[in-house]
């Protein structure tokens, strides 16, 4: 695993509880079947879901990052 996928996948590790503890159902790297329409072209790598509110998550790193 190089060290982009290890930040990425700590980031997504930290945010999952804080969505679920507000009640969301989150997916990590989430099926097409479950994203709506708009999205097919592009996978978010993670979506968190409630009956109120929907967050695509996209977890960007700076070239510049260390």
């Amino acid at each position: 695993m190089s060290g982009l996928e290890a930040s990425e996948s700590d980031v997504l590790q930290s945010l999952v509880p804080q969505y679920e503890a507000e009640g969301f159902d989150v997916y990590v790297n989430p099926s097409p079947s479950i994203l709506p329409p708009f999205m097919k072209e592009h996978r978010p790598d993670a979506i968190a879901l409630r009956p109120d509110k929907k967050i695509a998550i996209e977890v960007i790193r700076s070239e510049q990052a260390s």
